[in-house]
């Protein structure tokens, strides 16, 4: 869910061609190590929909600008069934011309609303050529319920999964309290980190260990405080963000995250104590652009070598409308190879939204990688962009805006006494599943799970047994999820 937020990185490396100078590595979130696993824990809530109100983001384009015109090279697509997604695609064009080829498929999985299963696979000419396999296990004991996430995988030729790493998250009453992370070692799980998360003073403070396998025992590693926080505001903003990666932008990498400063344990003797290394802190500013009314700075910082002062090594400055959606985002760094200590500016996005306020465009000027740097909020002057479709609950894609023709189309008679014929429209060989509904949602019958070839088609959707209302027949294909009304009156 993450990889597209960071396509984004490559996108503007694409559009420039200039000197290459060195940027520090942004640093990791501490949440990260968590996100996956605290996504799917607190009240086994569902965030991977990309729902903004009833809206659905079926799709996010990447596009570079060249000369005179925007060209297309990378996007996914989202299907969902009944408000969820189930099934993500990723496409590029290898040499910017050409049709699209895809390199991706994620496919999602739900037991009672709650996301189980994750099948992300890696796809070359058309073959699977490496897959990774994600599992969710809830096990109850008491007041206690722990999440249990096992990450898989399989290369190509391999027959069975081979383990990789395995996550037990524990909550209680709805808190999550901690965890342990566990690797695969000589055909067995050995566990090497532990969490715990506690409120104190009114702050939520994360304390990990780990083992220490030569002396057979646990150590303090790190503390991370994040201050005037509880465990379900984390959550909240861990759902927030989750649920916005996927529109392609850096924005929610640096500012939708909770401030936070972390230390490391340091041993002296026989005791210890905890010195502090790295921090997020986020500001007002008066500085404003993109046509924004407010705004925030949001800085890394690092403690210097003296252990007297804090060196802010990147700054986000996020500008706000009226009603707070974001305007705009410059971001700035602090080069290795520069003679001050000031940070440059080399990243900027503009956020252009429709007329449902859905966030519609995301304009990127400069390079995340490179210093040269253009101020211009002008359109025709943005290295690349971000190209997002919303669809409503019953239609993901509208007709014809897919990069394949599917289409689901009116069926005919409508209304029906006791049969209709459902045309739909194949644009390549493809799985496709056509599904009847009821106004209740439930399922009354499937009348299509099976690959099609590309052509015209007709099914005929039977009545006799049922009785007389409006019933929604569905149609699910790549990249495409449609729905369509009939009337059965007896």
């Amino acid at each position: 869910m993450i990889v597209l937020l960071f396509s984004v990185i490559s996108t503007v490396a694409v559009a420039q061609e200039s000197s290459r100078s060195t940027i520090q590595e942004l640093p990791e979130h501490p949440v990260f190590k968590h996100l996956a696993h605290l996504e799917k824990s607190i009240a086994q809530k569902n965030v991977i929909n990309s729902k903004i109100n009833d809206n659905q983001l079926v799709r996010v384009e990447q596009q570079l600008w060249n000369e005179n015109s925007w060209i297309p090279y990378s996007k996914t697509e989202n299907v969902f069934e009944l408000g969820r997604r189930v099934e993500s695609t990723g496409y590029f064009k290898p040499d910017l011309t050409g049709d699209w080829v895809i390199n991706s498929k994620e496919f999602y999985t739900y037991v009672d609303g709650m996301l189980t299963r994750v099948l992300l696979q890696g796809i070359t000419d058309g073959v699977i050529v490496a897959e990774d396999l994600t599992t969710v296990d809830i096990q109850i004991n008491g007041g206690v319920t722990t999440l249990v996430t096992t990450e898989q995988y399989r290369n190509e030729g391999m027959q069975e999964w081979g383990n990789l790493e395995r996550s037990a998250i524990r909550s209680e009453n709805g808190k999550i309290t901690g965890g342990s992370y566990y690797e695969w070692y000589d055909d067995a799980w050995e566990e090497y980190e532990r969490f715990t998360l506690e409120e104190l003073n009114g702050d939520l403070v994360e304390i990990t260990t780990y083992y220490d396998s030569f002396n057979e025992k646990w150590i303090n590693d790190r503390q991370v405080i994040y201050p005037n926080l509880t465990i379900e505001e984390l959550y909240d903003r861990v759902m927030e963000f989750t649920s916005q990666v996927d529109n392609g932008t850096l924005l929610f990498l640096v500012t939708l995250l909770p401030d936070f400063t972390e230390f490391q344990w340091m041993d002296e003797g026989e005791s210890g104590s905890w010195l502090p290394v790295e921090r997020q802190l986020t500001e007002s500013s008066f500085e404003l652009e993109f046509g924004a009314t407010s705004a925030a700075t949001t800085s890394i910082q690092t403690y210097d070598d003296t252990g007297s002062q804090w060196i802010t090594i990147f700054s986000a400055l996020v500008g706000y409308s009226d009603d707070l959606r974001p305007t705009g985002m410059s971001f700035y760094s602090l080069s290795d190879d520069s003679e001050t200590v000031e940070l440059q500016k080399i990243f900027s996005e503009e956020y252009q939204y429709n007329d449902n306020n859905l966030l519609a465009y995301i304009l990127k000027y400069g390079s995340w990688d490179d210093f040269v740097f253009s101020k211009s909020i002008s359109v025709e002057h943005a290295s690349a962009r971000s190209v997002l479709t919303w669809g409503d609950l019953n239609t993901s894609v509208a007709p014809g805006e897919s990069a394949v023709s599917f289409r689901l189309n009116q069926a005919y008679p409508n209304p029906f006494n006791p049969s209709t014929v459902v045309p739909f429209q194949i644009g390549a060989a493809s799985v496709v599943k056509i599904q009847v509904f009821d106004m209740l949602g439930r399922n009354v019958t499937t009348l299509v799970d099976d690959v099609m070839p590309a052509g015209n088609h007709t099914v005929r959707f039977d009545g006799s047994d049922l009785s007389s209302g409006v019933y929604l027949i569905r149609m699910i294909a790549p990249g495409l999820q449609q729905t369509r009304s009939v009337t059965l009156i007896k």
